[in-house]
């Protein structure tokens, strides 16, 4: 087995790792234990981005990849995934012993580059950022915060698992259902729709949307 399975490039305050997207994931899975273990309390403490390509993740992979970096002493922040656009992406929301509506700010981030299509399905235990739309008839589940770069059409869930601070977010907001924890809400018939960046929250037990000022 080639250490090219795995890649790791230094940025500053943490690091990148890049899992060859060619190999079996448990291949990639197997190298990358070795590796951190070899590095011993070098890079402890230290941030860890993992960008896997255009695999397609199920939330146990998630998991494993969670604890394989944190129990070394890194910190996952954030999974990066390129899929292709004509493929499902899937995963399965699992409430677990692992999981804390305490953990939120903590959650891995899975970063989707690419717009969902109709029929696509984004499910992820903790933030999704994705870098394009969402079109109508594809759903975006997640246990964190939901933030959509683009236009959100579709259908989006956030703090999925009972996290009632969980936020909404997209340079166009304007979903055919939109849920945060246990509150639903639908946009009305007929308004107009703003031209402008919103963030939907909840306040008073219902969904509120603000216009999202920087």
């Amino acid at each position: 087995m080639g250490n090219t399975d795995v890649l790791f490039r230094g940025y500053k305050g943490g690091i990148t790792i890049y899992l060859d997207e060619t190999v079996p994931f448990s291949q990639a899975m197997q190298e990358l234990g070795k590796r951190i273990r070899s590095a011993g309390r070098f890079w402890k403490g230290a941030e860890v981005i993992i960008n896997v390509g255009s695999r397609n993740l199920t939330s146990a992979e998630v998991s494993g990849l969670r604890s394989l970096t944190e129990r070394d002493g890194l910190r996952l922040r954030k999974i990066v995934m390129d899929f292709d656009g004509d493929r499902l992406v899937s995963g399965t929301l699992l409430s677990s012993p692992g999981y804390s509506a305490q953990e939120g700010p903590n959650m891995p981030t899975l970063f989707i580059k690419r717009t969902l299509r109709s029929g696509q399905s984004i499910r992820h235990n903790g933030h999704v950022v994705i870098l394009g739309d969402v079109n109508p008839g594809a759903e975006v589940m997640a246990a964190g915060d939901i933030v959509v770069l683009g236009w959100l059409r579709g259908m989006a869930h956030a703090g999925a698992l009972g996290d009632e601070r969980a936020i909404v977010a997209a340079f166009r907001l304007q979903p055919t259902q939109l849920r945060i924890a246990s509150c639903v809400a639908r946009p009305p018939e007929g308004e107009p729709k703003p031209d402008i960046p919103e963030i939907a929250s909840i306040r008073d037990n219902q969904i509120v949307i603000d216009t999202y000022l920087v």
